[in-house]
């Protein structure tokens, strides 16, 4: 799982559990898109092709230029049963 603080919310890319190998792109509780990879799903919050305008359309704001500069975590349902 991988985490970037945007002023508009936090973005959050995690593996999907119901399609095992893609990912889910989403900032705070709006899902944005699933992905064939985590980088996929980063280059578009950098290219502002997110399809949320509250992020795709603010200039003001520098987008990540990767994943590298996410903050990468473990994912909580690993945990949820422990």
């Amino acid at each position: 799982m991988w985490y970037y603080k945007a002023k508009v919310g936090t973005f959050r890319i995690h593996s999907n559990l119901e399609n095992p190998g893609s990912y889910l792109l989403k900032i705070d509780n709006v899902h944005l898109g699933h992905y064939d990879s985590p980088e996929a799903a980063a280059d578009d919050v950098c290219k502002r092709s997110t399809g949320w305008d509250a992020w795709d359309l603010l200039p003001s704001e520098e987008a990540p230029g990767n994943l590298s500069v996410w903050l990468a975590a473990e994912p909580f349902h690993k945990y949820r049963d422990l």
